[in-house]
């Protein structure tokens, strides 16, 4: 969904931010939007990695003076992650909620002081019908971003910052 958002947002006039654990894939999709006479950036980053997200998010911030807008989209979703978490064990599972779960945490807090105080600033968060299924661990993380949905949602309002998700 990455590419399709950052397309939308970059046809709307936004300058967009493309963030890939895969730099190059990142900086690939952005100059395919820029041939199109927008404006991208594409940058590597982990969404789990606190340090590097702090950076990509203040580099972020430097293009425009702000953030406006975090979609936070970043998830593990394959076959491999569709399971119960009996058959996926421990390793998975973690791995899993790191990247859905924590990413979406750590993207959300790196963005924060960016985004304050911005007209219009809004987090929104991809959730996934599969919430509401039970069965798997990905449904599980999904849940986990819908509940972190309300907690932001309430957290980020006093200054000023929408967070809403898409199932």
């Amino acid at each position: 969904f990455g590419k399709g958002f950052g397309e939308a947002l970059a046809a709307a006039g936004a300058h967009v931010v493309l963030v890939d654990i895969d730099g190059a894939e990142a900086e690939s999709t952005a100059a395919e939007i820029r041939s199109k006479g927008f404006l991208a950036t594409g940058l590597q980053g982990d969404v789990t990695d606190e340090v590097r997200m702090a950076a990509v998010m203040a580099q972020a911030a430097a293009i425009q003076g702000g953030i406006d807008l975090v979609i936070n989209n970043a998830g593990l979703h394959s076959d491999e992650y569709s399971q119960p978490i009996t058959k996926m064990g421990l390793a998975k599972t973690k791995r899993l909620f790191e990247v859905n779960v924590i990413g979406t945490i750590c993207c959300t807090l790196a963005a924060h002081t960016y985004m304050k105080g911005r007209a219009g600033a809004s987090v929104v968060n991809i959730s996934s019908s599969a919430a509401h299924l039970g069965g798997s661990a990905y449904g599980d993380t999904k849940l986990a971003v819908a509940g972190l949905t309300i907690t932001f949602g309430r957290e980020l309002a006093p200054d000023g910052i929408r967070v809403n998700a898409i199932s």
